[in-house]
């Protein structure tokens, strides 16, 4: 069964125009190299570090190729939602690795992991000695905060939730942890948690 849930949907516009300004035509993709450089100046929320320590608080740590991948995607998959699974160490909160998941709606507010997607990619990273570690989808015109059917629909208390927001001129994200356990059912922002987001240059 694959992950799934419904987005907000607001209007916006900006974003189109970096959009189409970065898109390489012949391709129909993005220049990579020129995405680290947005990610660099855009994603204020995330902290920078040269050590490869254990984390002594809850946080997501990444690497830059998983930031330029996540990145990448929401972009090439824009205007629809895109979805992947993050893989790490078991118990790990350095995520590695990660697996780009086909979107089974095809919507730009509802997303639904590709369950032969979700195989491969537990498959791969078991093989690697790595377990999945959380799922990442991207928001195309809504704040990178998860909706109530984000909540609903999270299936683990100890993923990680990243979500990447489109809404202004160049990617952002934003990282939680969504644990619904002895809440009332209505209950959403007291299940969310922000935690910190850190690119890992080990």
């Amino acid at each position: 069964m694959g992950i799934s849930s419904h987005g907000d949907l607001e209007t916006h516009g900006s974003r189109d125009t970096w959009i189409t300004k970065h898109m390489d035509h012949e391709t129909g993709g993005y220049d990579r190299s020129g995405l680290a450089c947005v990610l660099a100046d855009t994603l204020s929320n995330v902290n920078r570090t040269g050590a490869n320590l254990e984390s002594t608080i809850d946080e997501l740590r990444v690497t830059p190729a998983v930031v330029d991948a996540m990145a990448a995607l929401a972009l090439t998959e824009y205007p629809l939602e895109a979805c992947g699974l993050m893989a790490g160490l078991p118990g790990s909160n350095l995520v590695t690795a990660f697996y780009p998941c086909r979107n089974i709606e095809q919507s730009a507010r509802i997303y639904t992991i590709d369950p032969r997607d979700h195989l491969r990619a537990e498959r791969d990273a078991e093989d690697k000695g790595l377990e999945i570690r959380g799922v990442m989808h991207s928001h195309t015109h809504s704040e990178a905060y998860p909706s109530s059917t984000d909540v609903q629909a999270a299936p683990d208390p100890d993923w990680h939730y990243l979500i990447v927001t489109l809404k202004r001129e160049k990617p952002e994200m934003r990282t939680y942890r969504i644990r619904r356990e002895g809440l009332d059912p209505g209950a959403v922002d007291e299940a969310i948690t922000e935690i910190p987001l850190t690119i890992d240059r080990f």
